[in-house]
């Protein structure tokens, strides 16, 4: 099966010009580099979207770093520009993983368990401190 690239490459757009739009420079927060692993039944989720949900911020007001997992398992998150990291923080980690289905259409469920979508039930966490972060790697079973 082929990895669902566009949709994931869509997200990831968006979000990024979500980041760009919550204002000027001066309501950046300051960001560290962190890089982490997403496994899915011991193989790496080639093409996952992982999501960081800062636990402290509302939904209106929350930035989301963001990033793709590639061949080995590996992301590097990307908040107000390309694999420039995360603020410090805790946070809910959601990954979004869909592979096409030859003959369906947009619709493509994500290969995970629904709730490693979802902020309010994913049990997915992690800390990001104000320093280069180097993350224990998510295994996601069934």
């Amino acid at each position: 099966m082929r990895s669902w690239r566009l949709p994931h490459a869509l997200l990831v757009a968006l979000f990024s010009l979500a980041a760009l739009s919550c204002g000027n420079g001066k309501d950046r927060k300051s960001v560290y580099p962190v890089r982490g692993q997403v496994f899915f039944q011991g193989k790496p989720a080639t093409g996952a979207l992982v999501v960081f949900h800062d636990i402290n911020a509302s939904a209106s007001q929350e930035v989301r770093p963001h990033g793709q997992v590639d061949q080995n398992g590996d992301f590097v998150l990307s908040t107000y520009a390309s694999k420039d990291g995360a603020p410090a923080g805790d946070y809910v980690v959601t990954v979004d993983w869909r592979q096409a289905i030859p003959g369906r259409g947009a619709a493509v469920p994500s290969v995970l368990p629904p709730e490693y979508g979802m902020p309010q039930r994913s049990p997915l966490r992690s800390t990001v401190r104000a320093e280069s972060n180097n993350l224990p790697p998510f295994h996601v079973n069934p």
